[in-house]
């Protein structure tokens, strides 16, 4: 038998278990295997096990579900939950690195984790924001036909101190809405340009640039409204109708990389500039909004039943070379 702090401990659990269904990071299945869809978050004193469970109300079956099927969770099984979501914490929240979020868990809030599996858990969360970012990439674009907005555009070198290594990333905001895009490529030629803005913005919308030549061919593009800006003379436009928004989010992205990982990482690059893009876009977020709309995009992942076929349209891998 348990002794009563043993059980106490398991309360605590189910108890956290509850918190973390509030926010959407553990659920509910749809149905047991019984056919019946009613469930309850218990533990079972008499097993050996530690594992809080989801059970079947249903007298005559009483199935029990580990409970973390289904959710990020499961892929870290011997991390206790309050663990693992305080790892979450660390980096959608506090913006640590893996080193100062072992530093934080193990001497500030006196818990125990190997920093290896920190380092896996990062690299977990990093897919689940890529993956989620690939698919609405692929699904909504910024600018509807003949929506009449205005999208800035503009091109920024991405370099690693130490190497030399480095790559561009294109950049395409809303001047109205300030939702944006981003891509990696190892060219910026108007090609590629092309490519880019066409992919998510239709004709019927006005595209603000610097005087970069590879734009040069917005000026037969049919449907589109160009102006352009010489940044080298001081021109950054006025008003709405300004690049000023697009050089605003290079900074933002940059100062975000590197206030967690102090230099721009060559390896893995597209991971860490999605990072960047996600903790942006959620940067007016609570604590646990945040939170949310990390497990939100892990349960439209893992709805998704067609395999994630990952291509990048302007480069060839995500590193640099």
């Amino acid at each position: 038998m348990f002794n009563n702090k043993y059980i106490e401990e398991k309360k605590d659990e189910v108890d956290y278990a509850k918190f973390l269904m509030d926010i959407g990071a553990i659920f509910f299945p749809e149905k047991c295997k019984c056919g019946r869809s009613t469930f309850k978050v218990e533990f079972d004193a008499n097993s050996k096990t530690s594992m809080v469970t989801i059970r079947c109300q249903y007298y005559k079956c009483r199935n029990r579900i580990p409970i973390r099927n289904n959710s990020f969770y499961a892929n870290f099984p011997k991390v206790r939950l309050n663990i693992l979501t305080e790892v979450l914490k660390c980096f959608l929240v506090y913006e640590l690195n893996a080193e100062k979020a072992h530093e934080y868990i193990t001497e500030t809030i006196k818990e125990s984790i190997n920093i290896e599996t920190i380092r896996k858990i990062y690299n977990s969360i990093r897919d689940v924001i890529k993956r989620y970012l690939f698919i609405e990439y692929e699904s909504e674009i910024l600018g509807e036909k003949d929506k009449h907005d205005i999208f800035a555009v503009d091109e920024s070198l991405f370099s690693h101190t130490s190497s030399g290594d480095q790559a561009w990333v294109l950049g395409i905001i809303s001047n109205y809405t300030k939702s944006f895009r981003l891509e990696v490529t190892k060219e910026r030629n108007s090609a590629i340009l092309k490519k880019f803005i066409t992919k998510f913005v239709e004709p019927g919308n006005k595209i603000i640039t610097d005087g970069w030549s590879g734009y040069s061919f917005l000026s037969d593009e049919p449907g589109y409204l160009w102006d352009v800006h010489n940044h080298g003379a001081g021109d950054f436009g006025l008003g709405i109708n300004t690049t000023s928004y697009i050089e605003s989010l290079w900074q933002e992205i940059k100062s975000k990389i590197k206030h967690t990982y102090y230099i721009i990482p060559s390896k893995n690059f597209m991971s860490y500039l999605r990072e960047a893009e996600f903790k942006i876009k959620n940067k007016n977020k609570s604590s646990d909004e945040k939170l949310k709309e990390f497990f939100s995009c892990f349960k439209c992942i893992n709805d998704t039943k067609d395999i994630i076929v990952f291509k990048n349209d302007f480069m060839d891998d995500s590193d640099f070379d």
